[in-house]
């Protein structure tokens, strides 16, 4: 991604890090702005959070995900959750605008080999290391249980329904027609949260009651989704945690 002006430097990130530590957060989460791994300090501040003793949760569209990555990030405690909207690559595209399903799918592949054996019964619970965010639309609709099932049992599986930012504004009423409540309801029904990849077990959004999320310039959001909310807060730049929080 192209480096913004007011992008916060890589020292200053894992001062950010060193503090979230310290103040108990135990996840970095990176929903990206942009494909988080063109990022070119990206394999720094992975390493350095597992250095923190923090488990990293990325968001990735799959397409850099190739045996190398994958075996970074097994061996940096990562968890990579990959967006897959469709088994068809033409609706697939559509949703992405881009040709990246092929390689996503592959290297989706590569994850799941380079993976197996790390999963871990926890509380009686299977606890996978990959995952599958998809959002539900008129596009896909059909297609969302054949998903989940491609997923098995070693890739968890999300679903979330439309929300109503970036390029979705121009292609609202393609992607929800008038069925927008119906879609929310399918996104419930199959995803393994029963809600979004933030969801708790009690429904409620982990970013907003749990955590904190910072855009790459600094400002704090409520959550990755709110971007209303940006600078509202503060901004991590300067600013520190603790006094934000």
């Amino acid at each position: 991604t192209t480096k913004l002006k007011d992008d916060i430097p890589i020292e200053r990130r894992k001062e950010l890090l060193r503090e979230a530590r310290f103040m108990g957060a135990r996840t970095l989460v990176i929903p990206g702005e942009g494909e988080p791994l063109l990022y070119k300090n990206f394999r720094d501040i992975i390493e350095y959070a597992n250095k923190q003793g923090l488990v990293s949760i990325v968001f990735s569209n799959g397409s850099l995900l190739d045996e190398d990555w994958a075996k970074f990030g097994r061996d940096n405690n990562v968890s990579y959750i990959i967006s897959h909207f469709s088994l068809n690559h033409k609706i697939h595209k559509k949703h992405t605008e881009s040709n990246t399903y092929d390689g996503m799918r592959k290297n989706l592949q590569i994850l799941r080999d380079v993976y197996s054996g790390t999963e871990e019964m926890i509380n009686g619970h299977k606890a996978v290391r990959l995952g599958v965010n998809v959002v539900v639309t008129s596009l896909n609709l059909n297609e969302i249980p054949h998903i989940r099932e491609f997923c098995g049992d070693d890739v968890f599986f999300f679903s979330n329904s439309p929300v109503h930012e970036g390029n979705a504004v121009g292609n609202w009423k393609e992607l929800c027609g008038n069925d927008r409540e119906n879609l929310i309801k399918i996104s419930r029904q199959y995803s393994e949260t029963g809600g979004p990849t933030s969801a708790k077990i009690d429904g409620m959004c982990a970013y907003l009651y749990d955590g904190l999320t910072i855009g790459t310039d600094g400002e704090v959001l409520a959550c990755p989704d709110a971007r209303d909310t940006r600078g509202f807060m503060g901004n991590a730049k300067e600013e520190s945690l603790q006094k934000i929080n």
